[in-house]
């Protein structure tokens, strides 16, 4: 955060999720609410900032914050949308 905070201009949507990000990575609430915060300025139709701050929440087991974060999507009118994947099953036999 201080480098964030030092740069000599102003912190783009990038910076701030790289940050959270990271702090997904080390569970570090503090800073990820901070960076979660700036994101939801600039960036509020993006669930993945939403979904990433509840996901520091839960692996705390802080349950009713993530709730929280996720009624707060609710409020804004976002949903996450689900994820999916696919299965090449056709034979390689060349």
């Amino acid at each position: 955060y201080n480098l964030i905070a030092t740069i000599p201009f102003e912190p783009t949507s990038t910076v701030w999720g790289a940050l959270l990000a990271a702090c997904v990575t080390h569970e570090n609430v503090r800073l990820g609410e901070m960076a979660a915060n700036k994101l939801f300025e600039l960036e509020p139709e993006n669930t993945g900032n939403y979904v990433q701050l509840a996901n520091i929440y839960a692996a705390l087991g802080r349950w009713r914050d993530m709730e929280k974060v996720r009624g707060l999507m609710e409020n804004v009118g976002l949903r996450k949308k689900p994820g999916h994947s696919t299965i090449d099953i056709r034979s390689n036999s060349d």
